[in-house]
């Protein structure tokens, strides 16, 4: 780690940074900033990022401090090693320092007074300061989000160096902003106990320069090191959440965002904007989380859906994903993605688990803080056996691999009870699925002593459309089992079960009627 100091403005290599006391700067990169090859020349005097150096230097002086940690001068970001080590470390480096300074270089204030309670005119200055505060381009960055939370003491100052306030001063203003409980930014010891999606949602609004950097700003709120790959783009948000799951494998509260993004992990954190209102229950399962290839394999309770079908439809929470649990301050506000109040689950009820697929609810060890007692579930489907390997799998409780549906549902405790847990998998990316149409014309060869037939989709037409045929198609594709439902010999009710491949939705099972076998 390297050093300014405050008087020579020479830099100083430690080994050992707990054993100074420096005071470190928060900020926003500006045009003409001065670089680490830069700070020991004669013309870094008259570069324009030099005016902050010399503020936290003078400040810093004041405080009884000797040294001071500015990211631009003090890493050398010519050498890949130091800046990996630098960004691993950074979280650590200004938890260490004896205080932050922030500077604010958007914001003007007029006085050094404007928030003191004594002066004349405070309540008007205040709410005028507290409009202008969060247009600051300091909350809309990444890499401030840790240098906010990790630091003990954090001092604001304007563009002028004037003082603002601290962080526990502003504690109120700051949470308002930023979206943060105060009970965060008051203690940072507690960060540990806010659940994963809690801590991406900090992170959804706020930019950056590079796209990695989305992920790397974030390293040292969840506690995790890992290397650099500049130009690698959302791969490192992706690698990021990997290591999340390795190391909080008691926390599931990351799949949130799987909901809507339909992935086991999303590519940025926008996903998790509304998901500061999740907390996490934790009762670890059996069993740790496991990254494979394939996906994420856990245990969780569960809920099928072809058990269920015999009742009525699901109830879902009309409430979506991204406002049931309402704002930070408890007020509710309108999303994109809407949850279904009932879905059409009156399907023939598949008691053969060989048949091809059906959805379930997975619930999680989360829930919203405003709902005590219940648990949010995900919507899963479980794709299909493909292969003979698949059905070797799946026979040895290894080929359970599901994919992720749009919504959640919140499971009471009383619904809880009904839920059993069961190992499965949770695939990376979801299967493209084949389309639906409306009508289906099918060829039937059965043998009239059977109770099963074979059907072929021969083709299909939509409501005023011309017909469509799958000539040419290869038809094993298209195979379906019929199961005879009646014993008048003239018609019977035909409801077609799926194999190996789906043509249909699990939940719209198709019921035809023919003259004859």
């Amino acid at each position: 780690m390297w050093l300014l100091d405050a008087t020579t403005r020479r830099l100083k290599s430690v080994n050992d940074p707990q054993n100074v006391k420096y005071a470190i700067l928060s900020y926003t990169w500006g045009d003409d900033e001065v670089l680490f090859d830069d700070i020991h020349k004669v013309e870094a005097k008259e570069m324009a990022g030099c005016r902050k150096i010399d503020f936290a230097c003078r400040q810093a002086r004041k405080d009884n401090l000797q040294y001071v940690w500015i990211d631009t001068c003090c890493i050398d970001k010519g050498s890949s090693a130091e800046l990996s080590e630098a960004i691993n470390s950074m979280y650590r480096w200004y938890s260490d320092a004896q205080i932050c300074y922030g500077y604010l270089a958007d914001i003007a204030v007029r006085s050094m007074s404007c928030l003191d309670p004594e002066t004349e005119g405070f309540g008007e200055r205040t709410n005028s300061f507290g409009a202008r505060l969060p247009s600051s381009r300091w909350f809309s960055r990444s890499w401030t989000l840790q240098e906010l939370l990790a630091p003990a003491e954090l001092v604001s100052f304007d563009t002028a160096w004037t003082r603002v306030g601290s962080k526990a001063s502003l504690c109120d203003l700051l949470s308002d902003i930023t979206g943060i409980s105060g009970t965060f930014l008051e203690d940072r010891r507690l960060l540990q106990f806010a659940s994963i999606a809690r801590r991406m949602s900090w992170a959804a609004k706020r930019e950056s320069s590079r796209v990695e950097d989305q992920a790397y700003a974030l390293l040292g709120i969840f506690d995790i090191n890992m290397p650099l790959l500049y130009r690698e783009g959302s791969k490192a948000f992706l690698r990021l959440q990997e290591e999340i799951v390795r190391s909080h494998d008691a926390d599931d509260s990351i799949l949130i965002a799987s909901a809507s993004t339909l992935n086991l992990f999303a590519t940025s954190p926008a996903p998790f904007e509304h998901a500061h209102g999740i907390i996490g229950c934790p009762s670890p399962m059996e069993g740790a989380y496991e990254l494979t290839r394939q996906g994420l394999r856990l245990n969780l309770l569960v809920l099928g859906a072809n058990t269920a079908a015999a009742d009525e439809s699901y109830k879902f929470s009309n409430r979506r994903i991204s406002d049931a649990s309402g704002t930070h301050d408890g007020s509710e506000e309108s999303s994109d993605l809407e949850i279904p109040e009932k879905v059409d689950v009156t399907a023939v009820k598949l008691d053969d688990d060989s048949a091809h697929s059906y959805c379930l609810h997975a619930a999680l060890e989360s829930r919203y803080r405003d709902q005590p007692g219940t648990r949010i579930a995900l919507i899963l489907r479980r794709r299909p056996t493909t292969t003979t390997r698949d059905e070797s799998r799946r026979k040895h409780g290894n080929g359970n691999i599901f994919d992720i549906l749009p919504g959640i549902r919140i499971v009471t405790a009383e619904e809880l009870e009904e839920y059993k847990i069961d190992k499965l998998v949770i695939a990376r990316r979801p299967m493209p699925w084949p389309a639906v149409f409306p009508y289906i014309s099918i060829a039937l060869t059965a043998d009239s002593k059977e109770t099963l037939a074979s059907a072929a989709i021969v083709g299909w037409q939509r409501p005023g459309d011309r017909w469509h045929s799958t000539k040419g198609v290869d038809r094993h594709r298209g195979t379906l089992h019929l199961k005879r439902e009646g014993k008048d010999s003239q018609s019977c009710d035909l409801h077609l079960l799926l194999e190996r491949h789906k043509m249909l939705e699990p939940e719209k099972h198709i019921a035809v009627k023919v003259s004859s076998l």
